[in-house]
């Protein structure tokens, strides 16, 4: 029930700013611990299963699509899959971008990836990339900005 809202939720957003919603995806495998619990499965992130379905059954191109999420394990997935990312400042996404900048102080090779304030302005930004043919490489080429507000 709540996946459904979620999706509903996601669509009309999406919609007042006339893109569509074609897929949409989550993993229907229980989580546990201990002995019993099931084996980690390919389509809960950090791992790009679900990424890599919807590219099979929308025919995707994953070098030219952007994956949008709040949180480093999406990021994480979405460089695994091959695919742009943009880390949103809503939800967990504040707490991730601090994260990232932490991270980024402390290695040599930091995650990267575009941020954005919110879900509108991500998929403005990617409207944008896309009125402008832009098919460039995954985030990795690209550091995270600092003026997310």
């Amino acid at each position: 029930e709540a996946l459904t809202y979620t999706e509903i939720h996601l669509r009309l957003r999406l919609a007042t700013m006339d893109v569509p919603l074609t897929g949409f995806y989550y993993c229907p495998h229980r989580t546990g611990e201990g002995q019993d619990a099931p084996a980690p499965c390919v389509c809960r992130k950090p791992k790009p299963g679900l990424i890599l379905a919807a590219a099979r059954e929308l025919d995707l191109d994953l070098a030219a699509s952007t994956f949008v999420g709040d949180a480093l394990r999406d990021g994480d997935a979405a460089h695994a899959a091959g695919t742009r990312f943009i880390l949103v400042c809503t939800g967990q996404g504040m707490r991730s971008l601090e994260l990232l900048k932490h991270a980024a102080e402390e290695s040599d090779r930091p995650q990267r990836c575009y941020v954005e304030r919110d879900l509108p302005h991500a998929a403005k930004q990617i409207l944008k990339w896309d009125r402008l043919g832009y098919t460039g490489p995954p985030e990795r080429d690209h550091p995270a900005s600092d003026d997310a507000e």
